[in-house]
């Protein structure tokens, strides 16, 4: 099987029977005592503004801030420990329901700040409507009125179960056998919705993104419109204990199981039960796509916003996947024990199925560690005895003479007049051939351990070898892209054969196996499968693109074979792994936000305090220390993220990629500092720099001064030094120097801000092109002298040119003319999405974009999204004999830090010449 070959949607097909791939499973993971949650009761979940998961538990108020759990308890200013209820108010505010009553908290770092307190009693529920606050009792409902909570009675003679909020639209109220009524301006109106009844007395409600209301009653769930329009609904399922939505997903706790529903016909059905035997209490979704389950007595049960990628099939009756299979009838799949085909199941313990083929004439063969099978309406059975078919097997390939083998033993051809050893020019075997690839050219490329990778061609055997690529290597996988690239996984290695030249190494990992699996996707995409998850490399830099491991999943992201990655015809990715199945559905990747730390706290010690705002500090000069925590609100794979620091003024360079550890400082010398973070993610790759903390040592001159000033006053009561005339002379004289120095200083700042606001008026003037208000190409040079002078990364360069600008002119006149290229740099302006990034005006109608730290496939990306872009603006233009309408050529070119800029823009400018060569609205792209 080659890797060209796609497997169909496995969970889509008919013919393979679902009951084989057990549902499949979403990543679960949890928070508990271990990683220091006080309590395993957890009564309700929240998340606030600064993105911090906070739990109500019966042991006190619990955060999780990305890196660490911590627990406050009445020592924090809490008043309850028995907590029930969590919500964030507008201002940012949390509120906490209790035994007792109702707490606000400013939920600043590292510990809360209490603000008020309302000994209301029991309090159940709270909810947010608009600049309204409503709590829930037992027996009351509560509204926010100022600084107060007053009880009121929205309908008489009715017990409220449970509240929701619609927002401005009111507030929902569900009461049991009298269904829902919606509160607004003080008066509850019933909420009529016939067939609601088949659920039973509604205890539980929850509102949808598009305000629709998720109900949870005795006898199962249903969606109501607020006009009481009945959605679906879904009887039967239990009592509801918990609910909670999330776009199409909807998933219920009831009769201790938590299980997942999704929509089918115009209804729902049970996709998976997630946790058994499990008592909850809450549900709640996150803006990452988490759902935040609390439970009874086992924690905080976190089902990852990564099941919106990944879909899991861990408990297959075949084990590990070793092989993924494409069949005229349908996918196969080969196990550690056993195959899945379109006919069925066929266990078979311990044989190890690794490759699959069917061939033209139709009959189906197994690559086992049994030798080579036939796979037949029954059992599979072992082919004809021979002693080249014997040995495990390892890979197969389909030639017109016959079926090619990779085997541990050698390579062997199997024809109809039997099977024959493939030998090289000295008669040698080939030892353990491990995968077999087949190039455009019809050449077959052969991987092996040991002996590195070989071509067969017009019936000869001949090594493939250089300096990069020993001829003694073990090899893996093999794939070629469309541009007739080898890219080769061996060793610690993935090396690239450029038509014509050696084999180079573009990726060297730790790992002493690079990857098991390679795949090829849109031309330029490469794709490895490793040792630690999924990876993607940029093919002509090699750099690192994601990685995909999804710690928060509970499986084992390792991959078995070369024949364990394939792609569907929906665009997912299979993914054959020791733990089983795995589906990745990289499209739905999003890719706009980043990850960003913050910092969570900041300790002193050694006799030194800091003094002044937060934010800016001083110290003095001694033997002293600090310490730097730091927390995100990145909730998406936040512990498969990095973190790396520099203090400004005292680190030359960032620190190497880490955990999220303290970072510690001692008895720097005077000075300013600045501690500025940066975190990435596997999958989201780098996000922004953050300048965190700020502050300044003075020397030992600055100190003694004063503190001798500032001791002066209150020093006359504690000695005799204090009392005579000099230090009376030293306060007055320093009193009229800090009184010269203040108004100097203020004269000083009066003058710069005018200096600073007319400089800036003529630096724009200076710096700014008139036509189309962008950078023009003064700024462009400098911003790219800085960026090739400053970056320790890589400089990427858009050239774009308007095609056939000159016949628009001649067309329109000069007036459209600079009409449409006011569009064009507004259009490149709006489509940049970081703001390192620079449009600027290069000349005529020429444009140049700066992408700083971007590779050349990331800038590819990049002049994709422009060139679209510009033409989605839809300018006419009739006198383009390509398009009715106004088109963009690009040229890119990637530049290593320390690279002239002259060379940059000429490696762009040839680019450009070649895609208007080529056609004109099109893309080209070099690395210098």
């Amino acid at each position: 099987m080659t890797s060209a070959e796609t497997l169909s949607p496995i969970a889509e097909r008919p013919a393979l029977r679902p009951e084989l791939i057990r549902g499949g499973r979403m990543p679960l993971s949890w928070i508990g005592r271990r990683e220091g949650l006080g309590s395993a009761q957890v009564h309700e979940c929240c998340i606030d503004h600064e993105g911090s998961l906070w739990a109500a538990t019966s042991s006190g108020l619990a955060r999780y801030d990305g890196v660490r759990v911590n627990m406050f308890a009445r020592p924090a200013g809490l008043e309850c420990h028995g907590l029930r209820a969590l919500a964030v108010d507008q201002d940012g505010l949390l509120w906490v329901g209790s035994d007792r009553g109702l707490q606000s908290f400013d939920p600043v770092e590292p510990t809360p700040v209490s603000r008020s307190w309302h000994p209301v009693g029991v309090i159940d529920r709270i909810a947010l409507c608009g600049d309204q606050m409503y709590a829930l009792g037992p027996s009351d409902l509560f509204m926010r009125d100022g600084e107060d909570w007053t009880a009121i009675t929205p309908l008489a003679d009715s017990t409220i179960h449970d509240i929701c909020s619609l927002g401005d639209h009111g507030l929902v109220l569900a009461l049991g056998n009298e269904g829902l009524a919606i509160l607004s301006d003080g008066e509850a109106t019933p909420i009529v919705s016939p067939g609601l009844g088949a659920i039973g007395p509604v205890r539980r409600c929850v509102a949808l993104r598009d305000h629709a209301i998720l109900v949870g009653g005795r006898r199962g769930f249903a969606i109501i419109a607020p006009d009481g329009h009945l959605k679906a609904i879904h009887a039967g399922s239990g009592r509801v204990t918990a609910l909670c939505g999330d776009g199409k997903d909807i998933f219920i706790a009831s009769e201790r199981k938590l299980l997942h529903f999704r929509p089918k016909g115009e209804g729902y059905a049970r996709a998976a039960t997630i946790l058994d035997n499990a008592d909850i209490n809450d549900m709640r979704a996150d803006g990452w796509g988490n759902i935040w389950v609390s439970t009874e007595s086992g924690g905080i049960a976190r089902i990852g916003a990564s099941r919106r990628l990944v879909t899991y099939h861990d408990d297959m009756p075949i084990g590990s996947v070793l092989c993924l299979s494409s069949l005229p009838a349908g996918s196969a799949i080969g196990g550690t024990n056993g195959l899945l085909t379109p006919e069925g199941c066929h266990l078979l313990k311990g044989a190890r199925i690794w490759d699959l083929i069917q061939t033209r004439a139709g009959i189906r063969y197994a690559a086992s560690d049994d030798g080579l099978w036939k796979v037949g309406p029954g059992q599979p059975q072992p082919h004809a005895p021979s002693p080249f078919l014997a040995a495990p097997c390892r890979a197969l390939l389909e030639l017109d003479e016959g079926l090619l083998i990779g085997s541990t033993a050698g390579l062997t051809l199997l024809t109809d007049e039997g099977a024959r050893e493939l030998l090289d020019e000295e008669g040698n075997s080939l030892g353990y051939v491990y995968s077999l690839f087949r190039d455009h050219a019809n050449r077959i490329w052969i991987a092996c351990l040991g002996r590195g990778v070989w071509i067969y061609e017009a019936g000869e055997l001949r090594s493939i070898a250089g300096p990069d690529m020993p001829d003694d290597c073990n090899a893996y996988a093999i794939v070629e892209d469309d541009q007739h690239r080898i890219f080769i996984a061996h060793d610690n290695r993935i090396s690239r054969i450029d038509p014509g030249a050696a084999p180079a190494t573009i990726v060297e990992t730790a790992e002493p196996i690079c990857a098991w699996a390679l795949l090829v996707l849109e031309g330029d995409r490469l794709f490895a499968g490793s040792t630690r998850g999924l990876v993607e490399y940029d093919p002509a830099s090699g750099e690192q693109l994601l990685r995909l491991i999804d710690d928060s999943a509970g499986s084992d992201w390792e991959f078995t074979t070369s024949r364990a990655l394939v792609k569907a015809p929906d665009g997912a990715l299979y993914c054959g792994l020791s733990s089983g199945l795995a589906k990745v559905k990289l499209g739905k990747l999003d890719r706009e936000d980043r990850p960003e730390p913050r910092l969570y706290d900041q300790r002193w010690s050694g006799g030194t305090e800091p003094i002044g705002s937060t934010g800016r500090h001083k110290a003095d000069t001694g033997r002293w220390r600090v310490e730097f925590d730091f927390a995100t609100g990145w909730l998406f794979d936040e512990r498969s993220c990095e973190l790396r620091y520099r203090l400004l003024g005292f680190d030359p360079h960032w620190s190497a990629w880490g955990p999220l550890n303290t970072v510690a400082y001692s008895s720097l010398p005077p000075g300013r500092y600045s501690l500025q973070a940066q975190m990435r993610s596997p999958l989201y790759g780098e996000g922004p720099v953050v300048t965190l903390y700020s502050f300044r040592v003075r020397s030992r001159r600055q100190t003694w001064l004063r503190r001798m000033l500032g001791a002066v006053p209150g020093g006359v009561a504690r000695g005799a030094f204090f009392r005579n005339w000099r230090a009376r002379r030293i306060e007055r004289r320093g009193h009229q120097l800090e009184q010269l120095i203040r108004k100097r200083t203020l004269d000083l700042e009066e003058m710069y801000e005018k200096l600073r606001d007319s400089h800036g008026e003529l630096n724009d003037l200076a710096y700014q092109d008139a036509l189309t208000g962008i950078a023009n190409r003064r700024a462009f040079d400098r911003a790219m002298d800085r960026a090739l002078r400053e970056e320790d990364s890589s400089l990427s360069l858009l050239l774009i040119d308007v095609d056939y600008f000159k016949l628009f002119n001649d067309h329109y006149g000069h007036s459209a003319g600079d009409t449409c290229l006011r569009e064009v740099a507004e259009t490149l302006s709006t489509h940049l999405s970081r703001s390192t990034d620079m449009v600027a005006r290069f000349g005529g109608e020429e444009f140049a974009v700066l992408l700083p730290g971007a590779s050349l496939s990331a800038a590819t990306r990049v002049a994709r999204l422009l060139r679209a872009a510009i033409e989605s603006r839809a300018i006419p233009h009739d006198a383009n004999p390509n398009s009715p309408v106004v088109t963009a050529s690009i040229g890119i070119a990637t530049a290593q830090p320390g690279q002239d800029a002259s060379a940059l823009i000429e490696a762009a400018d040839r680019q450009l010449y070649r895609a208007k060569e080529e056609g004109r609205n099109r893309i080209s792209s070099q690395a210098c």
